[in-house]
């Protein structure tokens, strides 16, 4: 977390210097982060193990609470922000060129990234952790860069508790979409409502339930929300193009670190400050409603 803190104040104290360089410097972010991304997955057993067993249902709750909380968070934002967004002249709609290849580039990133960390057989164990590092201090000294902008945006918006509810909403959609996943599975309620809940916080989350209802729901919790991430650089370029707080929705927790660079390279920039609040507030709310779910069983 400090590693983060220095390196945004870094970017907001050189942010005249570096504000032309800053798409640059978060694109090689981005890339970096995802090559770390596919060595993870390739360099798992569990998870590669899991895929067979698990993988239809694991891309079932990931689509059902995706969507769900997309939806949630845009009729919120039809019903309750549309009107205080600030108009902007309305970007060209000249195909869907851009945003197809920035998927094809995620997409060779992660594949030649699984590639390498499958069968690299003397990959260095720390390799992926040290991209990571990298890539997390590529991107939040580009992040510190827009931060200005971000905090100008904040403080002048008119009805500012309203974007305080977008958390809100993220939690409620991914619950519904872990619930309405369990009706067509089969498994308990509380289980599949912990499995949506996660929000893509799975390092802490995937490790709770599995305490409390077995591996095969922790990798099943851990695989959906893996899969979560990966959709989330894929469908926020297309979102966007129809919504400004829908991208939050599919993100979850990880809008404030791992998608945060997606999400600035296909938003206005302003709302890279939302994002690493949809982040943070999520993340505190995750073992929250664990506590809370598991506290019914």
């Amino acid at each position: 977390m400090w590693l983060v803190a220095i390196c945004v104040i870094i970017g907001y104290l050189l942010g005249k210097r570096l504000s032309l360089w800053s798409d640059r410097i978060i694109r090689v972010g981005l890339y970096i982060l995802l090559i770390a991304m596919g060595m993870n997955l390739g360099n798992s057993d569990q998870i590669l193990q899991a895929i067979p067993l698990l993988g239809a249902q694991a891309l079932l709750y990931c689509a059902a609470s995706s969507l769900v909380s997309i939806l949630a968070v845009f009729i919120y934002e039809r019903l309750f922000i549309h009107r205080f967004i600030r108009r902007r002249k309305p970007p060209e709609r000249s195909g869907l060129g851009r945003e197809a290849l920035l998927i094809a580039i995620i997409a060779i990133c992660i594949i030649s990234g699984f590639i390498s960390g499958h069968y690299w057989i003397n990959m260095p164990a720390n390799l992926p952790a040290v991209l990571f590092n990298l890539s997390l201090i590529v991107i939040c000294t580009s992040i510190g860069v827009t931060i200005k902008t971000s905090l100008h945006f904040i403080t002048s918006t008119k009805k500012l508790w309203l974007y305080a509810m977008v958390p809100v909403m993220v939690t409620l959609g991914s619950v519904g979409g872990g619930l309405l996943a369990g009706l067509i599975t089969g498994r308990n309620a509380v289980d599949s409502a912990a499995i949506g809940g996660t929000m893509v916080f799975y390092s802490f989350a995937s490790v709770v339930i599995t305490h409390q209802s077995g591996v095969d729901v922790g990798l099943l919790a851990l695989l959906s929300n893996i899969l979560r991430e990966i959709l989330t650089f894929a469908v926020v370029p297309f979102l966007s193009r129809y919504s400004e707080l829908a991208a939050f929705g599919v993100g979850g927790a990880s809008t404030m670190d791992v998608t945060l660079p997606v999400i600035k390279r296909s938003l206005p920039e302003e709302y890279t400050l939302l994002g690493i609040f949809n982040g943070v507030v999520l993340s505190v709310a995750v073992p929250l409603l664990l506590i809370f779910l598991y506290s019914m069983s």
